[in-house]
């Protein structure tokens, strides 16, 4: 009997050993050789997006068993948005997060996403991205540039901080606003009665605090980690545009990955996405608190509605001015209010 349950260990010993080792021979990293990825972004560090980036990536080493690291510089370190989507069109750079609102010198379609007031609410612009609008602008950018769209989240509502404060369509008149370098903020500002000055975020700053400039428009967790509301502490809230995040990758060289490697990329994205967009709106309650006790104006926009509809015929003529992939992002807008 002795023998009969030491040969039956033994057996098991083997049994356990055999599966362990086709085991590890099933893992695909075995063979896949150690890979350091270059991945920047142009977000403050203090803000809610750079925890999704740091997640996103221990997510990808952890599961691909440490073959894939990152060198990852944030804060604008290796540039602007604008210059950090050039060097990932170009190769470069490997991966960014950035402001998608930007892409649209490469991808005109971008434009319909950040038309003046079309988007309700959160809700509303979580609909479109998460749907078949955001797909309309993955293909559109594939097809234009170099560059991959692998996933979005969102960024905020735009709102603007100024040094006079705003408190009816009529005290626009005659501010001069920093702006990105994009079409659609000029034909928002002239259309208010604002003036545009584009100008890198770096710059901003120093504009204000010199009178080059009245204000800037950005969504509250920039204005606040950044400090504009130290020089411009009047933040009216007319939510004039919805932000997102965008994470792009040159897309040679992510065509050259493994299938296995660009699902982790995509998955380890997906899997954190929407408890990102939920912290990140509950973040946003919080800084208008901080922003108040340390003195600083919030006005509301009442008006907002009033404001959208001097938009209405705008939107039609400009996406079908750009293509009909535009004009199928606008219908998927409308259609998911």
């Amino acid at each position: 009997m002795k023998k009969f349950f030491a040969t039956l260990l033994a057996l098991m010993m083997v049994f356990a050993m055999f599966s362990a080792t086709v085991a590890h021979a099933d893992s695909p990293w075995d063979d896949f050789k150690p890979m350091v990825v270059s991945f920047a972004t142009a977000n403050g560090v203090a803000q809610t997006i750079e925890k999704m980036d740091q997640n996103w990536m221990a997510y990808i080493t952890e599961k691909s068993e440490g073959k894939i690291t990152f060198d990852y510089y944030p804060g604008a370190q290796l540039g602007s948005y604008m210059e950090l989507i050039s060097q990932v069109d170009t190769g470069a750079l490997n991966v960014s997060v950035t402001d998608i609102s930007m892409f649209e010198s490469y991808c005109p379609e971008f434009s319909v996403l950040y038309f003046p007031y079309i988007m309700d609410d959160a809700e509303h612009a979580g609909r479109v991205m998460y749907g078949e609008g955001g797909e309309i602008l993955k293909t559109a950018l594939a097809e234009a540039t170099n560059t991959y769209m692998l996933g979005y989240v969102q960024h905020g509502a735009r709102q603007c901080a100024t040094v006079n404060p705003i408190n009816s369509v009529e005290d626009c008149a005659g501010i001069i606003m920093r702006t990105p370098e994009a079409q659609n903020y000029i034909t928002w500002c002239n259309a208010i009665g604002m003036s545009s000055t584009p100008m890198a975020m770096s710059e901003a700053y120093t504009a204000i605090q010199s009178g080059v400039a009245h204000g800037i428009e950005l969504p509250i967790q920039a204005l606040q980690s950044n400090g504009y509301c130290e020089v411009a502490p009047n933040v009216w809230k007319d939510a004039h545009m919805y932000a997102f995040q965008g994470l792009t990758v040159n897309q040679t060289w992510f065509d050259s990955l493994p299938d296995f490697v660009q699902e982790l990329f995509v998955e380890a994205w997906e899997v954190q996405q929407d408890d990102y967009n939920t912290m990140l709106l509950a973040e946003e309650a919080d800084i208008y608190d901080l922003l108040i006790a340390d003195g600083v104006t919030i006005t509301e926009c009442d008006y907002r509605d009033e404001l959208a509809a001097t938009f209405a015929d705008y939107y039609a003529p400009e996406a079908e001015s750009i293509s009909e992939a535009a004009v199928a992002l606008l219908e998927c807008i409308q259609n998911a209010r």
